[in-house]
């Protein structure tokens, strides 16, 4: 028979590695939340791409693309696995036409989806729901490559880090 205790020992000891974890719990997802705002912040430069007009009159390798696209992308966490992705341009009123949505998280599940049709027209401000459905081998941060069109027909491609 275990004397009570050394049963009261083992619930202290249980207690206190937990309440240990909770908090080394804590203090990560805090640098999960700081590294997703750098990769979001730091990652303002496109895929260089041509204009379709110029693709499809051969102009392609010697007309320079524009550097950077007057639009902006933002995603946040609803409720449960639901997010929202939002055309953020409301500094340059840009539109977009989402063409493309894929999750790219190195080792991930593919746990990213948007169940809409594509492409979908996006006024400044305008948003869409999508889904990240994770397990608890996800990883912390989601990677999802959208695809649009800038409103002179440029195709563009960003990374976001959710």
């Amino acid at each position: 028979m275990v004397p009570a205790w050394l049963g009261g020992v083992g619930g202290l000891a249980a207690a206190v590695v937990s309440t240990i974890a909770l908090v080394k719990s804590i203090k990560t997802e805090g640098g999960v939340e700081t590294l997703k705002g750098a990769a979001n912040a730091g990652v303002a430069i496109e895929t260089p791409a041509v204009p379709r007009s110029a693709a499809s009159a051969g102009i392609g390798m010697s007309t320079p693309a524009p550097a950077r696209s007057p639009v902006s992308w933002t995603a946040w966490h609803e409720s449960r696995s639901r997010y929202r992705l939002r055309n953020d341009s409301t500094h340059t009123g840009a539109a977009a036409k989402l063409t493309g949505f894929r999750d790219v998280t190195p080792g991930g599940d593919a746990a990213a989806s948007y169940h809409g049709a594509l492409p979908v027209e996006l006024a400044a401000n305008e948003s869409v729901p999508f889904t990240i459905d994770k397990s608890l081998v996800s990883p912390s941060v989601t990677a999802i490559e959208l695809t649009w069109e800038d409103s002179d027909g440029t195709e563009r491609r960003h990374t976001l880090y959710i």
